[in-house]
């Protein structure tokens, strides 16, 4: 029993419990997927197998015989399938959610391997080279550098990724060309926070011996504000950390001149944030006494390739705008006069140049993987999870937020709107649903509102405020959802979300919010010798330069992104994986309570009452229709009555149910259908070729009028009939490229019976065979066995060199007008052009020369007669057949040459001087074009 809905709710959590001690970890929820996170109890490296992986993607026959078992691997395949199918919408996404440190990087990183290793053996099948198998590799790389400038360590989780990444993987022809990485929400406060920063500073200061090919300043023995709580224990985890970082790096080709851009600009973030201010009369300045904050100011001029009054006029004042814009006005600077302030100014210099080269980095991967492919995409989506510590400032806040916004969306997008629909068409009891969504919206509504809003007004404000100020206006018309969803309790904000209630720190909130980024930033940095620092900062000028686009706030900037992420995901069939992880209590008993609220939070409990419904799969009738129509009838449930009796059924089970306005199936069902499907298809292409086959052949000895051919076409078709499918798909498509060609010939040529004839190739023979199998037949063959007269030369017998065939004709024709030299008969640069040799080989002209006569003479009464001869004009006309052939001044076509000369327009002697150019012959370009 692998589905949760067939528990009792009251025992769901011995049921998952009892599966979890025995390693089972995946558990279905109807389509959802529920994953627990072993955390050291259980093993479960053996269920990682990726040998699955062509079992799950490719053989649908057999997974139909047998329920899928609950995996990432299942989901992700499903995902798979649908969009190499044309199944849905034609993106599909891959949602994991959970609270933090439940596993969801771990599942979204099982769910790429699985994609990438099912296309890269695809591939091998399909004899791609090896820079398309490698695909899946550097798409890993990509994410494993990626997530050294993203992943830090919190309370409450070790490795915890900071931002929201959704990968993207592009399809073309069923698998997977190209990937695309968008990122939302980096939490950039995190570099000045101090501690738990991001593991690149932590790798940088753990292998300055191996960054030999930057210099960046930076020693063992200094001490860093970026880099002070780093744990020595951990120093080897975070050497072999740096060296994939730079692995990674490798395989993405980055050059040394730009991996060492990346690290210099690192170790100036590290440096900034070393600098200290002292405060005097009316102003503050940097702290030179300090040996400490002396030397970080000097390598930050070195580092940034600045002057150092440039550095110190960056964070010690600011820019006064003149709102006046139409005279000029002298550039006014002020000194800012509190530590605080200058601090604030360099933290946010900091974070801004951070977020520059994050976003760099993005653009860089996106242009190395990316195949610029939008039509057919699969992405995973990975976010961090809700977070309640002892105490929450801004970022929980943020990350609180985005989660609420997700749940919400899952809520209505997949309970709601799947309750609807099968309460409308009878596989549920008609009960009063529960009012989840808008109470989910209600909570949003009084968050964005009340809080939010508040907040950016109070920050923005020219009017200093505190947090007694900030208080009182938003309890200021208060409402009972507002008392419902947020409280305030000393000096904390309570708001009460999904997962449970969380307190937030008025005085964080309050001074954190503001983000804005100094306007002469870019006017420093302009006059900088670094050019990749320049090129970074200049990039973000015009948006930042841009007073509409501007955020600034941190909350608005954070509620835009979110908005972005949910027009995204309108756009695709999401797929979800909610993510628990149980806990011990202190007498190593489970914490069944703390399950519960997990399970009740990610909306499982919600769930349960749909996902008892055995059809997981529904179409619309149109849709079903077209995808599994028969050609026996055109009624709609005619059709679905035939398919269901091809169906695997037992008495006791019905496998489709027939609603309003759609068809509901069961999985296995549907897998069934999809494999019949698949064989449907397999055996109409047979008989589409074998279609072809006798088509060609009929068309051949209608032509002929030969019974000896006849008869060796009888035995070809006897021959083809009896053939494995393969083997007949095979010669079918070895004989089909010359068929083809005869067959244009041939209508042309309807009338005349001269003898010439496309070879009989008898397959018995097994030479022939062989060349059948192995393709070779690329040209048109030539049958010289009934042609009249004593050929000049002796045909290849198998297959003729288009070069030399060409090459020996026109020998031919040369003998027969008396032309010494073949280099006066053809252009110099080329021989013979593309259309020529099609020309000429569609009109099969063999000749035999008489040089004693120095006249044509052919099995069709090709000759050089006087009236075809325009001695004006010197242009040779050869009849051949029903076609006809002019040679005049080296070029040979079958369009009769211009009289008069051809006047070339080109781009300097255009329009008016145009008729100043007269060519007495046409141009080289245009020989060939003929």
């Amino acid at each position: 029993m692998d589905d949760l809905s067939a528990i009792p709710q009251e025992n769901i959590i011995d049921y998952l419990l009892e599966r979890f001690e025995r390693g089972q970890i995946y558990t279905w929820v109807g389509t959802l997927l529920l994953a627990i996170n072993p955390d050291g109890e259980t093993t479960t490296e053996d269920i990682y197998d990726l040998s699955r992986a062509n079992d799950l993607n490719n053989n649908v026959s057999d997974v139909a015989l047998k329920d899928v078992a609950p995996h990432i691997f299942a989901v992700a395949a499903r995902a798979h399938y649908r969009v190499v199918q044309g199944l849905g919408k034609p993106s599909q996404v891959i949602v994991l959610n959970g609270e933090t440190g439940t596993g969801k990087t771990f599942n979204a990183w099982r769910a790429l391997e699985f994609l990438t290793a099912g296309n890269a053996s695809a591939d091998k099948r399909r004899g791609q080279d090896a820079a398309c198998r490698d695909l899946g590799q550097r798409i890993a790389d990509a994410c494993r550098l990626i997530s050294a400038f993203t992943v830090a360590s919190t309370e409450g989780n070790e490795i915890s990724s900071r931002h929201v990444e959704l990968v993207w993987l592009e399809y073309k022809l069923g698998s997977v060309c190209g990937a695309m990485v968008s990122s939302y929400l980096l939490e950039r406060n995190r570099v000045t926070m101090g501690r738990c920063n991001f593991q690149i500073f932590g790798q940088m200061m753990t292998a300055l011996t191996d960054i030999e090919f930057a210099d960046t300043g930076l020693s063992r023995d200094a001490r860093y504000f970026m880099s002070s709580d780093l744990d020595p224990s951990k120093g080897q985890q975070l050497r072999d950390g740096f060296r994939d970082t730079m692995r990674a790096m490798d395989m993405l080709g980055f050059t040394e001149d730009r991996k060492k851009d990346i690290f210099q600009v690192l170790a100036l973030l590290i440096h900034m944030s070393n600098i200290r201010f002292t405060q005097e009369d009316d102003h503050c300045r940097i702290d030179t006494d300090d040996q400490q904050s002396k030397e970080a100011l000097e390598n930050t001029c070195k580092l940034a390739r600045l002057q150092k009054e440039d550095i110190v006029e960056l964070l010690t004042s600011t820019l006064i705008n003149p709102q006046s814009s139409w005279r000029r006005h002298p550039v006014c600077r002020r000194n800012l006069n509190t530590e605080d302030a200058c601090r604030y100014r360099l933290h946010s210099i900091i974070r801004h140049l951070y977020d520059l080269l994050f976003h760099w980095l993005i653009n860089s991967v996106n242009g190395i993987l990316s195949a610029r492919l939008f039509s057919e995409r699969l992405g995973i989506l990975d976010i961090f999870g809700f977070e309640r510590f002892d105490a929450n400032g801004i970022e929980q806040l943020c990350v609180n937020y985005v989660n609420e916004r997700l749940q919400r969306y899952f809520m209505e997008k997949y309970l709601e709107f799947r309750r609807k629909n099968l309460q409308e068409e009878g596989l549920i009891e008609d009960a009063e649903p529960p009012d989840i969504v808008r109470l989910y919206e209600d909570r949003l509504s009084t968050i964005e509102k009340r809080l939010f809003a508040t907040l950016n007004d109070v920050c923005l404000s020219t009017v200093p405020s505190d947090s007694a100020t900030l208080i009182r206006q938003v309890c200021a018309n208060g409402c009972p959802e507002t008392r419902r969803f947020l409280k305030v309790r000393q000096e904390n904000f309570v708001v009460q979300h999904y997962a449970g209630a969380v307190e937030y720190s008025v005085n964080d909130l309050l001074s954190k919010n503001i983000d804005k980024i100094p306007d002469e930033i870019t006017v420093t940095f302009a006059v900088s010798k670094n050019t990749f620092l320049y090129r970074l900062i200049n990039k973000s000028k015009l948006h930042h330069e841009n007073g509409k686009a501007k955020k600034a706030t941190m909350l608005s900037k954070l509620r835009c992104n979110v908005d972005s992420l949910t027009r995204e995901l309108n756009n695709c069939d999401a797929h979800y994986v909610r993510c628990i992880k149980p806990r011990r209590l202190n007498n190593r008993e489970w914490d069944r309570n703390e399950l519960r609220r997990q399970l009740a939070n990610t909306g499982i409990l919600d769930a349960l009452p749909l996902a008892r419904c055995k059809y997981p799969i529904h179409f619309t009738y149109k849709e079903f229709f077209k995808r599994y129509r028969c050609e026996q009838t055109s009624d709609f449930r005619a059709a679905c009555k035939m398919l269901e009796s091809r169906l695997t059924m037992n008495d006791d089970d019905s496998l489709i149910h027939y609603g309003k306005h759609f068809i509901f199936l069961t999985e296995r069902t549907f897998l069934q259908l999809e494999s019949a499907r698949k064989q449907l298809h397999v055996e109409c292409v047979e008989k589409i070729e074998s279609f072809w086959i006798k088509y060609r052949n009929y068309r051949r000895q209608h032509i002929k009028g030969n019974m000896a051919d006849a008869q060796t076409i009888n035995i070809q078709n006897e021959l083809i009939e009896k053939s494995p499918p393969e083997r007949k798909r095979i010669i079918s498509m070895g004989i089909c490229v010359y068929a083809e060609t005869y067959r244009r010939q041939s209508t042309r040529e309807n009338t005349a019976r001269d003898g010439q004839a496309v070879v009989n190739i008898d397959i018995r023979d097994e030479s022939t065979k062989t060349n059948l199998l192995e393709n070779k037949y690329d040209v048109q063959l030539i049958d010289y066995s009934n042609i009249q007269g004593k050929p000049q030369f002796t045909p290849p017998n198998v297959l003729y060199d288009k070069t030399s065939y060409i090459i020996r004709w026109l020998e031919d024709v040369s003998k027969a007008m008396n032309i010494q030299n073949i280099r006066s008969l053809v252009p110099k640069k080329s021989l013979i052009s593309h259309n020529q040799l099609a020309d000429i080989r569609s009109q099969d002209a063999r000749c035999t020369c008489n040089s004693s006569s120095n006249r044509f003479h052919t099995e069709s009464g090709l000759e050089k007669n006087s009236e075809d001869y325009n001695k004006g004009e010197d242009v040779h006309v050869i009849r051949h057949g029903t076609s006809t052939l002019f040679y005049k001044n080296g070029v040979l076509s079958r369009r009769r040459p211009a009289r008069l000369p051809v006047r070339v327009h080109t781009r300097l002697t255009c329009l008016t001087n145009s008729h100043y150019l007269v060519h007495t012959e046409l141009p080289q370009g245009l020989q060939d074009c003929l």
